[in-house]
């Protein structure tokens, strides 16, 4: 048996493109192996061409969608949406929410305005390490630690992430936030939200990846 059509058969049931695309030249290695050596393996290569051909563009859709509706959204968080509000578009912001979270032009305005007084425009925002989420399914909402920067400090946040929501109908996309509170832990300060409810909501505190010393007593 040739072992170049076994690995184009087994690499043709990839999920992953990068995988996938491989059994295209190992199928045609294995096909001038059995042609050359004699060996079998003819249509284990021919099988392995063939899925390869059909399975790596849906792979690399699966890819490219994961990529732009779920991995970008949670890494980033609602920067997009936050920052265009605080520039006064404010069908940009409610497009990174709920359709249910959805506000006025003027409650938007009101929002950016109060972070625009409190830290400045938004810069950048980025995943906070220092705390774990606690989600463990796309099905479920993921709630994620952020850092976000603005021009004069860096405040700890969070936001919820809907990738997936089952109505009873089904299971549908949905790729949005569901609520961000900016300036968590900030001591006497309130934290702001949006929705503006979001912040009185109880949750409990983010696990932390530091691992706290144990100070021993003399």
């Amino acid at each position: 048996m040739s072992p170049w059509a076994i690995m184009s058969l087994l690499f043709s049931f990839g999920v992953c493109p990068f995988v996938t695309i491989l059994a295209l030249p190992l199928g045609v290695l294995g096909l001038r192996d059995v042609r050359r050596n004699g060996k079998r393996g003819r249509r284990a290569a021919w099988l392995g061409i063939i899925i390869s051909l059909l399975v790596t563009p849906l792979t690399g859709w699966a890819m490219a969608w994961y990529n732009t509706s779920v991995r970008q959204p949670m890494l980033h968080g609602p920067r997009d949406g936050i920052i265009a509000g605080m520039q006064g578009d404010a069908s940009a912001f409610n497009a990174a929410f709920l359709p249910s979270d959805e506000g006025t032009p003027g409650e938007v305005a009101e929002f950016a305005a109060l972070l625009r007084s409190r830290w400045g425009m938004l810069e950048s925002v980025e995943i906070d390490t220092s705390r774990v989420s606690p989600a463990n399914s796309l099905f479920e909402p993921i709630r994620v630690p952020y850092i976000f920067r603005f021009e004069t400090d860096s405040v700890a946040g969070e936001a919820e992430f809907i990738v997936f929501e089952r109505t009873d109908s089904g299971t549908r996309l949905v790729g949005r936030f569901a609520w961000v509170i900016l300036g968590t832990g900030l001591g006497d300060a309130s934290p702001v939200s949006w929705p503006a409810g979001a912040s009185l909501v109880e949750r409990p505190p983010l696990d932390s990846t530091v691992e706290e010393e144990s100070v021993m007593e003399p």
